[in-house]
């Protein structure tokens, strides 16, 4: 016995250390070889150089050959989630997850997007249409390679990329409804309720309505979760007569969900003796930001409400729902949808639709339609849409860039274009026509999507200096303010810090676009210190220190923007809990709870601020209660829950309540299907991120202040320098060395894009 046990301590020992290096072998012998030479469906010669930070260098003879180089590049770094939005698209995302996802098939294969996908494929003209279908044959070579398992039997077309195109373009739309978030009973309050939330946000519906208000709450949810933000970002040029030493400098930054990983995948490109040091997506085929050397350009798409909720009116004749169209009672028409069943075969589904657009109750099993249905009225973009996308990289001068996004047919966008000497900024797209109006749902004839509004005669021609972004509107034409989630705050922080700045190096642009200074703090904080006090007991004595030798910016590495940001919210939560339940009149099954409403509470910070500022004792006092509460125990209630909160998270030491301990995550990798091994040998660990809700590098938060969106990316040009930092890895697989495993997380370190060493290169041959 004895000597079994002797032998058994020595196998178990040997036999682990068997399994680690079988295991480490066979990972190794998966690993991606950036240094091959393949034959593929290319003209003439293709290089593929890879640089030591992963980014690849294209070198092609022909715009064909260059998409299908990008093709496969996307492919060769990111295939797994290029297919995971393929089938989100294809409405087969529970194919993909071999489970049910609640609604999201649904909603896509109900609002068309397949289909669309298809019809705006087919308008697209030559030699475009052809740059499409050679970025579908780079995907599908890099997916013959790959060792993930094919969720599409399929390869890839060109109506895939269209496809995944709209979907991201019109979920944005979605999250962007102006009707979908802050929304009360008409009974309410509303003088009360319009002190409380911003005019252009606030909508009433009746109690009739109150299940169409939850469908479409519903559909906003899966957006957020399955989808995020999308093309999010914003755009500086310092230009020469604003410089003191006469010389521009450029600047962008794009912000990206922690749901789901980024699609931003950097390229430098070499075509034609023309060098393009540019921002593309995975999945789509476009470059949306970089510089060409005569022009630097970037695009984002605005935070604009261009959707309308149709109520429409029902009436069964002849034992057939009919709906009240302009011209009287009509019956629903269908549309066959192409999508993926279980098998990956093509079949086609029925969806409901009326002139307005597609009927959205049948998007969840236990939607009905009786008397009455919602539909979605919208802004789809077109052909001359995607033409613009290939053209903007390869313009010439920064007029020329302009007038390709002129009279475009888009959602609302903004571009800026530089060169040397001067910049134009350019809003594009189109926005619909409206009636004034506070309600939720709209009728049919309230806005006209027939001859929406073109946003492209407002050019903003400068050369001192000239500022856009998907939140910034502060020199926007009304029509359009009007209709956005606007951020006067980080257009004025950036025209602040390019008077004080004497721009001498790519590291002053830099501290630009990654500035971390507070708005909020700025205004909310000498307001605290005020409430505290004297406050006696040690951790409001200690929270004043931090509080006092504050510089408002919101670090990591920083205890009072912790406090803060928690204290904001709990100042807010208590200040409002009692006035949502009373101006719901009560009702204790509304479905406008606190929490609900809190899910959007930085929406309300500016009117928050007001009614502090105003010392508005009635909001301050809880109706709930008989005793008078003032603005000074409200706060002291949010103080102390605070503690608590900090103290139950990270312990009673407050030199431990950093902001990076609280305001960290990661990008996630749905249904991440690389096995364990790959996972143990280079696990993703969650970074702590910095930024806050009022500053230019943005750092937006959940309730638990985990981060929900953040800037992802940075890019600053000056002279002839460019560099750029990113918070993830041009891979996403374990098996390459430029894996996110990796990489992620690369803090301060910003990459030299045109000195970085070159250390791979794949050649590309035509088949024979």
């Amino acid at each position: 016995m004895k000597k079994f046990y002797k032998i058994t301590l020595v196998a178990i020992p040997v036999l682990l250390i068997i399994l680690a290096a079988s295991g480490a072998l066979y990972h190794r012998s998966k690993k991606i070889s950036y240094d091959k030479n393949l034959n593929a469906d290319v003209k003439a010669p293709v290089s593929v150089k890879r640089k030591s930070s992963g980014i690849p260098v294209i070198q092609a003879a022909s715009m064909e050959d260059l998409y299908f180089s990008l093709g496969f590049v996307h492919g060769q770094d990111r295939l797994y989630i290029m297919e995971y939005y393929r089938a989100m698209a294809n409405a087969g995302i529970n194919n993909f997850f071999g489970k049910h996802v609640e609604g999201l098939d649904r909603i896509v294969s109900a609002l068309g997007i397949p289909l669309k996908g298809r019809m705006l494929m087919e308008k697209i003209q030559k030699p475009f249409r052809d740059y499409i279908e050679a970025y579908a044959r780079g995907i599908n070579l890099a997916r013959k390679r790959t060792t993930i398992k094919k969720e599409f039997k399929r390869e890839w077309n060109g109506s895939d990329i269209m496809t995944i195109l709209l979907l991201l373009e019109l979920s944005q739309a979605y999250l962007n409804n102006q009707e979908n978030i802050f929304q009360f009973p008409d009974t309410a309050g509303k003088a009360q309720l319009q002190m409380i939330f911003p005019d252009n946000l606030l909508r009433y519906y009746s109690k009739d309505d109150e299940k169409s208000v939850i469908l479409i709450r519903k559909i906003r949810e899966v957006f957020s979760r399955h989808i995020g933000s999308y093309n999010y970002g914003l755009s500086i040029f310092i230009g020469p007569k604003k410089s003191k030493t006469g010389t521009p400098a450029t600047a962008y930054s794009f912000n990206s969900s922690l749901n789901i990983y980024p699609l931003l995948y950097p390229v430098v490109i070499q075509l034609d003796g023309i060098t393009i040091e540019g921002m593309t997506q995975t999945g789509l085929p476009f470059i949306i930001a970089g510089d060409n050397q005569n022009v630097t350009f970037a695009g984002f798409n605005l935070k604009t409400d261009t959707q309308d909720f149709i109520m429409e009116k029902i009436q069964v004749i002849d034992g057939t729902p009919n709906y009240m169209s302009r011209t009287g009672w009509k019956k629903f028409g269908n549309a066959r949808v192409p999508v993926y069943d279980s098998n990956n075969n093509e079949v086609n589904e029925i969806i409901m639709i009326t002139d307005n657009g597609p009927v959205l109750n049948s998007m969840f099993k236990d939607e009905k339609i009786s008397t009455s249905a919602v539909t979605l009225k919208m802004i789809v973009p077109g052909e001359d849409y995607i033409h613009s996308l290939f053209l903007i990289p390869f313009a010439k001068n920064i007029q020329s860039s302009a007038a390709l996004v002129q009279n475009i047919y888009s959602l609302p966008k903004v571009y800026l274009f530089s060169d040397k000497k001067s910049s134009i900024k350019a809003y594009s797209g189109k926005i619909p026509l409206r009636q004034a109006g506070n309600s939720v749902f709209n009728t049919g004839t309230a806005s006209d999507y027939d001859n929406p509004a073109d946003l492209s005669y407002n050019l903003q021609i400068s050369e001192y200096l000239n500022i856009a972004g998907s939140s910034i509107f502060h020199d926007a034409p009304n029509n359009l303010k009007n209709i956005s989630n606007s951020d006067e705050y980080t257009a004025q922080r950036l025209i602040k810090l390019s008077d004080k700045t004497d721009v001498t190096s790519v590291r002053d642009m830099i501290e630009i676009i990654s500035d971390r200074h507070s708005h909020y703090a700025e205004k909310f904080v000498p307001k605290f210190l005020a409430l505290m006090g004297n406050n006696p007991i040690t951790s409001a004595r200690i929270s004043r220190i931090y509080f006092n030798e504050w510089n408002m910016k919101i670090e990591k590495d920083m205890v009072a923007p912790t406090i803060f940001n928690v204290l904001l919210k709990n100042f807010i939560h208590e200040t409002f809990e009692d006035d949502i339940y009373f101006l719901n009149a009560g009702d204790h099954d509304s479905i406008n709870t606190i929490d609900y409403i809190m899910k959007n509470y930085p929406l309300v910070i500016t009117k928050f601020f007001s009614i502090l500022d105003s010392n508005n004792s009635a909001f301050f006092d809880n109706r709930k209660t008989s005793t008078l509460e003032t603005v000074e125990m409200t706060f002291d209630k949010a103080f102390i829950k605070t503690m608590r909160q900090l103290n139950r998270k990270r312990g009673p030491v407050m030199d431990d309540w950093n902001w990076g301990d609280f305001h960290k995550g990661q990008f996630k990798i749905p249904k991440n299907e690389y096995s364990l091994l790959s996972r143990f040998i280079h696990p993703i660990r969650n970074n702590a991120m910095g930024g806050g809700l009022s500053t230019v590098f943005t750092g937006k938060f959940d309730d638990t202040f985990e981060p929900v969106e953040v800037t992802s990316l940075l890019w600053a040009s000056y002279k002839i320098e460019t560099r750029f930092n990113m918070n993830f890895s041009p891979s996403i697989s374990p098996y390459s060395k430029f894996y996110h495993g990796i990489h992620a997380g690369q803090g301060d370190n910003f990459i030299d894009v045109k000195n970085s060493e070159l250390i791979h290169t794949t050649q590309i041959n035509p088949a024979k």
